[in-house]
């Protein structure tokens, strides 16, 4: 057990809070070679961060969340926006099969997003991502962006 100054805790409030925090680390070799989701918990609460984990949660992963959250309130956190250059930035596409192809994999993730949050039984749902524009000079990608507003993602 780790033991904490009084004058640490004092400097540094927030160290109390992450003392409380159990964490599971969320692993799929079939979708990644090195990405994780994290799942944070305390007493009352837990905290999915799916990070660049977007994709739907396999049966085993399901199953590991749902034990390790209990009966705890959830919040499923993922990202439901392209934080690549795909397709944006590749030349063989018109701007319209870009934008129809930046759409397609929006959807796809904001799907997977409700389909996770629906499996793991989370109580609240925090898509992000794609908020900061991709600027190359002489490009118009800051312009061609999909922005994640409530009313754009309804309407996809």
């Amino acid at each position: 057990m780790c033991s904490i100054s009084k004058e640490l805790t004092e400097a540094f409030p927030l160290i109390n809070f992450f003392l409380f925090l159990s964490c599971i680390s969320i692993f799929n070799p079939k979708i990644s070679n090195d990405d994780r989701s994290l799942v944070f918990r305390d007493k009352k609460y837990c905290i999915y961060h799916g990070n660049d984990n977007w994709f739907e949660i396999d049966k085993e992963n399901l199953n590991k969340i749902q034990k390790f959250k209990s009966n705890r309130e959830m919040i499923y956190a993922a990202q439901t926006n392209s934080a690549s250059g795909y397709p944006l930035t590749y030349k063989q596409f018109s701007t319209v099969e870009k934008q129809e192809l930046l759409a397609e994999k929006n959807l796809k993730m904001l799907e997977s997003g409700f389909k996770n949050v629906e499996n793991i039984k989370a109580d609240y749902f925090l898509p992000y991502a794609g908020f900061s524009k991709p600027y190359v000079k002489g490009e118009n990608y800051q312009n061609e962006v999909f922005n994640p507003t409530y009313k754009n993602l309804i309407n996809l």
